[in-house]
């Protein structure tokens, strides 16, 4: 679900602090909440580390103004690219920079670019077969187990599983109940599914 690419110049880390940054952007970091506790259903959260792959590059060639070590960090997204963009820059340049600190050797200056991007719909393939949103939809529906801790002043979001503020302005009212969601995405599939199971 997650591609994260992380590119360093060539020979700035060891192996062994490569691969401490790349465990720093798996899935289960990157969509964590606030302060490290996580905010989604863990059965999403494995569902979505199943799917994630972190790849580190060392370019031979790098030109960049030398000032300070850069970092860059490509997150493909795919289809929550738009909602989920503020939220993985601040995340995965936490991480980075959290993770650098506790190295030994010289104290250096990192400079984290984050992007985020999209991937078209049926860009995504497994097994051979095109993935579109709606299959990624019920994928997620089926990997909720229904044990996210719910902290005061947060509810559930119906259609994922992540636990998100009781006051979340992404809304629908089906059946005179008000339901809130973390991304239009999710609602709408709530809502396309919501009236699929009403006709049927």
């Amino acid at each position: 679900m997650l591609l994260v690419e992380l590119m360093v110049p060539k020979g700035a880390f060891t192996p062994e602090e490569r691969r401490t940054l790349a465990g720093r952007l798996t899935a289960d970091r990157l969509l964590a909440g606030s302060g490290g506790e996580h905010r989604a259903d863990p059965g999403v959260l494995a569902w979505f580390g199943s799917l994630t792959d972190v790849i580190v590059h060392e370019p031979d060639v790098w030109l960049t103004d030398g000032r300070d070590l850069p970092c860059l960090v490509r997150i493909h997204a795919g289809a929550w690219a738009r909602e989920m963009s503020e939220h993985l820059v601040a995340r995965a340049t936490r991480e980075l920079l959290e993770a650098a600190a506790e190295f030994d050797g010289p104290e250096r200056a990192m400079r984290v670019t984050v992007n985020v991007h999209p991937v078209p719909e049926g860009g995504y393939g497994l097994g051979g077969r095109v993935l579109r949103t709606a299959d990624f939809q019920a994928a997620i529906e089926d990997a909720k187990t229904g044990t996210a801790q719910l902290p005061d002043g947060m509810v559930v979001d119906p259609a994922c599983g992540a636990v998100i503020p009781a006051d979340s302005p992404v809304t629908a009212e089906l059946d005179g109940e008000v339901h809130r969601f973390c991304c239009t995405h999710c609602r709408g599939s709530f809502v396309k599914r919501h009236r699929l199971n009403a006709t049927s």
